[in-house]
């Protein structure tokens, strides 16, 4: 890859990160809070072009303690020959707030998401962006409502040592219908490729909100199912996450 690619993805960093700094400046946060998520994601393989991607989630407020949501998603994905992949999926998420345990905060979600991913191989790494766009009916217990947001995400990911690798990622939320920041969510870790079926990272997470910070340690363990037999590189990245 020459030079002048590789500057090009440097200021596409240089570009996200500045605007997401933007966005974060000036928000009156309060004291942080500490998460615990645990991931599990299938990717079934079924052909070239056709795949399964699955994801389940449990997060924690607090390590272990106090389960704050669940969550369930999966989808359809086609990829191109050239890099890219459309997914349409569905998702549903239980949650429950512990930080006011005198108040019912439960609520229930269903989502739909259609995603695009493009993926842009390095000398010694992956850079993959993911454009997502998320309908979600939410119910608790005061009322029913429906919103719609867009997320961006860049991630990179490198190998280290044989089997070993980096992830970085960072993922930027904005509502269409509400106050413009919803989230973001910036990631680092480390993973390892344990077989051809099984791959596991586990990392650091800053998950900002309008109001709060929120500290994680995020889990997360990859299970490729690959009908078309055929090994897939620990690189790919699975576009539900």
């Amino acid at each position: 890859m020459g030079g002048a690619e590789q500057l090009t993805y440097s200021s596409l960093f240089t570009l996200f990160f500045t605007l997401t700094f933007v966005c974060l400046h000036g928000q009156d946060f309060k004291d942080d809070h500490s998460d615990s998520w645990y991931i599990v994601v299938n990717d079934s393989q079924l052909n070239e072009r056709w795949s399964i991607p699955t994801i389940g989630i449990i997060r924690y407020h607090d390590v272990f303690e106090n389960r704050e949501f669940s969550f369930i998603s999966s989808g359809l994905r086609y990829s191109t020959q050239k890099n890219s992949s459309f997914t349409l999926g569905v998702a549903y998420l239980n949650a429950e707030t512990h930080e006011q345990p005198l108040i019912d905060t439960a609520s229930s979600q269903i989502w739909l998401f259609e995603s695009f991913t493009i993926k842009h191989p390095l000398v010694r790494g992956l850079i993959d962006q993911r454009f997502r766009l998320e309908s979600r009916w939410i119910q608790n217990s005061t009322e029913d409502f429906f919103t719609n947001r867009i997320r961006y995400r860049i991630q990179y990911i490198r190998p280290i040592y044989k089997k070993t690798f980096l992830r970085m990622f960072n993922e930027l939320f904005v509502n269409l219908d509400e106050s413009f920041f919803n989230q973001n969510r910036f990631y680092v870790g480390f993973g390892q490729k344990l077989s051809k079926t099984f791959t596991f990272d586990m990392g650091y997470l800053k998950n900002h909100f309008p109001n709060e910070n929120r500290d994680v340690l995020r889990m997360c363990l990859t299970i490729t199912s690959d009908f078309k037999k055929k090994d897939l590189a620990y690189v790919e990245s699975p576009d539900i996450k």
